[in-house]
């Protein structure tokens, strides 16, 4: 029993051993990735802003990247050997919001057994990175507006006013003027978080990234899992181009590491795409073919799309047919005068 428990509590050490490893291996990896006007822009004012100790306000989209823009104004910063915390304001309910940021004191409410420290104070002298800044009531914005203006904060339960020092960076992905405007955040608390704005594009704005980001993220899961390096035919990277990406490059690195564990070959290819994505996310005509007759064009989606449909069926001919109403043998015709094939 004893060496059980033994086992078991070296393979949770080994475990937490892991995770803390790889957190280390994808900050060290975290990078701004692209050579579009918009990702030299970002850069700049990344530098600009970790000049200074002015609060930034960061939008952006979902998925775009606004945390890893929050970082590296931090660890280009002179606070980059103090802590930087990371707060998601609208996964946490408002009234326990409260005392996650500001802490309380023992018997500020029955609960309440010991002192806690808020995240504020936990930031001290570094960057608290507070994550949709949109989403915080009328009662907490007066708070941040406190530590703005004074520099202090007021723990729950207590009468004292704690100096802090810390940098605020916060996000939206909604324009905070158009909530000001609606009288949903406060006009002075604006003016003080939005010293320097930053505006990430989504990624359909800077599609010329996009190559290099498949080359760099499959370099980087790789070596993350210890796979053997893949690479990307160009056709297959054209139908990355031609998506919309809605999830941005969140959703881009989900789908790379997704093709790094799972394709068992060294090659991606088009005809992965439809093992690992829903059909509904690439155009089955690449842009290079726009200009094609109607004809041409037609032949084209056709054998894209029957390839796709035998591959998600496991080259299953009966069961294919039977998707596209046809009989076996008009698929297997189809199959024929197509030039459809396996390795496609």
């Amino acid at each position: 029993v004893v060496v059980t428990v033994k086992n078991a509590l070296n393979q949770k050490r080994l475990e937490e051993e892991n995770i803390i490893l790889r957190s280390k291996f994808r900050q060290k990896y975290q990078k701004l990735v692209g050579v579009s006007s918009a990702i030299k822009e970002l850069k700049k004012k990344i530098a600009q802003a970790a000049s200074t100790k002015a609060s930034v306000v960061i939008y952006g989209e979902s998925g775009t990247g606004k945390e890893l823009v929050a970082r590296l104004i931090h660890q280009q910063s002179d606070r980059k050997n103090k802590k930087f915390i990371h707060i998601n304001l609208a996964a946490i309910p408002e009234h326990l919001l409260h005392r996650e940021l500001f802490g309380y004191v023992k018997g500020a409410f029955p609960e309440a057994t010991t002192d806690k420290k808020g995240k504020i104070l936990l930031a001290n002298g570094g960057t608290i990175f507070l994550d949709e800044i949109s989403e915080i009531d009328a009662p907490l914005q007066l708070k941040l507006l406190q530590l703005l203006e004074e520099g202090t904060i007021e723990p729950e339960g207590s009468l004292e006013s704690i100096p802090v020092d810390v940098r605020i960076i916060a996000t939206s992905q909604i324009n905070l003027t158009t909530q000001v405007a609606a009288k949903k955040f406060r006009e002075d608390l604006f003016f003080k978080l939005n010293v320097l704005p930053i505006v990430i594009p989504p990624l359909r704005e800077r599609k010329e990234d996009i190559p290099l980001l498949i080359d760099y993220y499959l370099d980087y899961f790789s070596l993350e899992l210890g796979k053997k390096k893949k690479t990307m035919t160009p056709a297959a990277k054209e139908a990355f181009m031609n998506y919309s990406w809605p999830g941005n490059i969140s959703e881009l690195i989900n789908v790379i590491e997704r093709f790094v564990i799972m394709v068992p070959e060294e090659e991606i290819k088009p005809a992965h795409l439809s093992l690992l994505v829903e059909p509904r996310e690439f155009q089955l005509i690449p842009r290079s073919t726009q200009a094609l007759s109607l004809k041409e064009a037609t032949r084209h989606f056709e054998k894209e799309y029957i390839h796709r449909l035998l591959m998600t069926n496991g080259w299953e001919i009966n069961k294919t047919a039977q998707e596209l109403q046809l009989s076996p043998g008009e698929l297997k015709k189809k199959i024929k005068s197509l030039g459809i094939r396996m390795a496609d």
